[in-house]
């Protein structure tokens, strides 16, 4: 009650002692602040702390005295129970080897024969499905869903029968007796599971669902929860909700009406422009624009597609077994574990792909499996879909796509800010590439403008025609070009809950999800909405669709011209949606002004971090502490199962993993709020018995500063080698000039890959404390140390060099690579 602690919510007007010190235990123990209205006039003073918020509902009811009434419900579920049947491979009793002898004798050209594309993946398909029913036995499989799983036949007799006995002189010893049942199949049920989890690797995603259940948390028997259509009825059956899904993902595919502006044209543009990059051929202008600015680029694909064998074999054995199996029934594990033989016949199929242009039928229907995304689950339209398709189609796409996505990659197809999807890329080099921009603005006085973009349904709404044109103008093979239009055509699905599949739907004008060639081709259709926003003077950074774009004004500039730039850029960016049939939800968008004197908007997501306006990350570490205090006790709950060693196995994959995906984002904040991560590993180290200097030494368990300092470090490396973005490799200029410390006795030069260093004594702490001022550290670094060839080497000798210095520097052995 009349806590004061600003972070919760910005009704706050500040923070107290007591504020902050339950705010640190909240983020220590992973407890969740659960109101979201202010409960005393416009103050939030009355909080309801709880580390299950994902299953309490909280109310701000009428006003009692000078408070108002909080009232929170907890749902609980009642005990149900589902049985699906399903018909299942027992690879454990295959015959591989008499079935890859099979394989490799079959006359495979006289099997698929060489005229039809379509024709010879059905008969490719029926063939292996035929051979493996002969060496590999099926069998029909009851699985039953139970929020209880305990529950046995035996126990619910027990129940019936002490029932039956109330108000008997024998009912309470069949009460006992029902009790005793009760624990013992409960008991055996839990030493089930416990040898199930010490036998699933650290990193298994399966892990977290048993433990789950160990640990009382409720199980749903369905993925679908009744859902409510559009005229208040309920739907409850498997076949309801799976057709009600089936007309709301239907429904999202439907692209918005064409307009004509100068973001659609180009057409008529075509034939000319492929003509002028022939031209520049000839003449032996064959230099390429990795980066290029420019409609079209001057080089194209090689006339010759080879398809090889041993590409073929090389994705086949690459296959993960554990994937679900698509719509054809053939298994990842059976193409893996024959994939010497079936290489061949994939390679006849993807020539003969080739050579016809087109993509077979039985490759065209998807199952997908709807998925909540947030809000209701009562409402169909907060699902997504997750579509399962064929594996060996999957495989052609990587064999054929390996033709043409490295020419994509290498000309810079997706544009020089995507960081999805592409090579030697991902969020964590896009949240770099933008924390660091912005905090070398602001740290000059200068303020950033941001405009946070929001494509609706990104994937399900291409327009196909547009997109081969576009592949078209980036010089993709004709005979690449006409396989990708095939596959673009309509294709068929069924949703599938519970086992139900739900009517047939058509699938049109999208990049499939599920699919290989998917996320490409969407980036090299989105890739010209960057000419939209530099249009209006602003940089984008884009992964996938989260296209957000920023641009630094002087300290001089007011918000109110910053604000209609913004406003600006957005007409832009929409106008661009609307020549090219996307819709921008306006809605959920959203524009913010950095600063640390003038901020103006409400906090933002970027890239699942949470920014706020002056960039002090507050609210994004405590959010990051309470997931990750969450984690960690689910763990430590399951202590008596481990020894030591799988303990610290399964902290390193579950909570470090998680913790640092966002160091980027949060690496310059204050070392009193990263406090409350690192009190985290502390605690768990105190929880496991060990010291923080046995956690490094035995375990390679460095203190989550310390890894900080790896993780940025290794960043720097990583610009050394050549392997960053170009706009991260910007920010940090090397040093030409070679530079000598004096130190007693002798001149000694420092290493040759040196940085410029733009932080001094007078600069803000929060540069200081930046990867900026990591870049002292890194020019003080060993010679051998920066001549380490790969960002993993480098880390893992900055630790070695740790270790050493632990009995050296007993007091500053976890801060010896600290900047400040």
């Amino acid at each position: 009650m009349n806590v004061h602690q600003a972070p919760w919510l910005h009704y706050s007007s500040g923070s107290s002692p007591e504020g902050r010190a339950l705010f640190g235990f909240c983020s220590r123990f992973g407890f969740i602040e659960c109101v979201r209205k202010p409960t005393r006039g416009d103050y939030l003073l009355d909080l309801v702390l709880s580390d299950i918020d994902c299953r309490i509902t909280t109310e701000v009811l009428p006003q009692i005295c000078d408070h108002k009434l909080v009232l929170s419900s907890i749902g609980m579920s009642v005990p149900s129970s589902i049985s699906v049947t399903r018909e299942c491979w027992i690879f454990a009793k295959a015959d591989w080897t008499s079935l890859q002898a099979v394989f490799s004798d079959t006359n495979w050209v006289n099997i698929l024969g060489t005229s039809d594309a379509s024709q010879m993946a059905d008969r490719l398909v029926n063939y292996v499905l035929g051979v493996a029913r002969l060496h590999i036995p099926v069998k029909q499989l009851l699985i039953q869903k139970s929020t209880h799983p305990w529950l046995s036949s035996k126990c619910l007799a027990a129940v019936a029968a002490k029932c039956l006995l109330e108000g008997t002189p024998e009912y309470e010893a069949a009460q006992a007796d029902c009790s005793r049942i009760l624990f013992e199949e409960y008991t055996a049920y839990v030493s089930r599971t416990k040898e199930l989890i010490k036998a699933l690797p650290t990193s298994s995603k399966r892990w977290w669902k048993l433990s789950n259940l160990l640990m009382f948390k409720p199980s749903r028997t369905s993925s679908i929860p009744p859902l409510r259509a559009d005229h208040g009825q309920w739907v409850q059956d498997p076949a309801g909700k799976a057709d009600l899904l089936a007309d709301t993902f239907a429904a999202k595919c439907c692209l918005p009406e064409a307009v004509n502006n100068i973001f659609s044209e180009g057409a008529g543009q075509i034939d000319a422009s492929i003509n002028n990059s022939n031209n520049n051929r000839n003449n032996n202008n064959n230099q390429q624009q990795q980066q290029s600015t420019t409609t079209i680029n001057n080089s194209s694909m090689s006339g010759f597609l080879p398809v090889r064998r041993r590409k073929a074999r090389q994705l086949l054995k690459a296959l993960d077994e554990d994937e679900a199996t698509g719509p054809d029934l053939l298994s990842a594990r059976l193409l893996k574990n024959c994939a010497d033989a079936l290489s061949f016949p994939v390679v006849l199929l993807a020539r003969c792909i080739l050579n016809e242009g087109g993509w077979p039928e039985a490759w065209r229907l998807h199952w997908v499996f709807p998925l909540h995304k947030k809000r209701s689950r009562a409402d169909a339209g907060n699902y997504r879909g997750i579509h399962l398709t064929p594996h060996i189609s999957k495989v052609m796409e990587r064999l054929i796509g390996s033709l043409f996505l490295p020419f994509l990659y290498n000309t810079g197809a997706f544009g020089p800010n995507q960081f999805a999807y592409t090579p030697h890329r991902g969020y964590r080099d896009a949240l770099a590439v933008n924390v660091c921009t912005w905090l070398q603005a602001i740290s000059m006085g200068k303020r950033v403008g941001l405009y946070c973009s929001d494509v609706s349904g990104a994937f399900d709404r291409v327009n196909a025609s547009r997109l081969l044109l576009k592949l078209k103008l980036k010089s993709i093979h004709p005979h690449i070009l006409r396989v990708i239009g095939s596959w673009l055509r309509d294709r068929r699905a069924h949703v599938v809950v519970d086992g139900v599949l739900s009517a047939q739907f058509i699938l049109r004008d999208m990049v499939f999800q599920g699919t290989v060639w998917g996320p490409p081709l969407w980036n090299s259709f989105f890739e010209d909405a960057r000419k939209a926003v530099n249009s209006a003077a602003f940089t984008e950074t884009i992964f996938a669709d989260d296209l957000n774009c920023f641009r630094i004004f002087a300290a001089g500039i007011g918000n109110v011209f910053v604000n209609k730039q913004l406003h600006d850029c957005q007409a832009a960016l929409h106008e661009w949606g609307a020549g090219n049939q996307v819709s921008f939800d306006s809605d959920k968008e959203s524009m913010h002004i950095l600063s640390k004197t003038s901020p103006e908007g409400d906090s933002f997501k970027i890239l699942g971090v949470l920014f706020d306006t002056k960039l002090l990350m507050n609210k994004a570490i405590h959010n990051l502490a309470a997931q990750t205090g969450w984690r960690v006790r689910s763990i430590l709950r399951t202590r008596r199962y481990y020894d030591v060693m799988a303990l610290v196995r399964l902290y390193k994959c579950h909570v470090l993993s998680y913790i640092e995906g966002v160091t980027s984002a949060i690496y310059h904040a204050a070392p009193s709020t990263l406090a409350l991560l690192d009190d985290i590993q502390s605690d768990f180290l105190n929880e496991v018995g060990l010291s923080a200097e046995v956690g490094l030494l035995e375990f390679n368990l460095a203190p989550l500063s310390s890894r900080r300092d790896f993780a940025m470090l290794g960043l720097l490396h990583k610009i050394q080698l050549g392997l960053a973005p170009s706009a991260l490799t910007k920010l940090f200029p090397r040093q030409t000039q070679p530079i000598y410390a004096y130190a007693q006795g002798p001149v000694q030069s420092r290493h040759d890959r040196r940085f410029l260093c733009p932080v001094h004594t007078r600069s803000p702490p929060y540069l200081q404390r930046s990867v900026f001022g990591l870049t002292r550290v890194y020019n003080e670094l060993p010679q051998h140390i920066v001549d380490s060839s790969s960002v993993k080497i480098f880390q893992r000798e900055l630790q070695n060099k740790m270790k050493r210095h632990i009995t050296e520097l007993p007091d500053r052995w976890a801060h010896m690579f600290r900047s400040y």
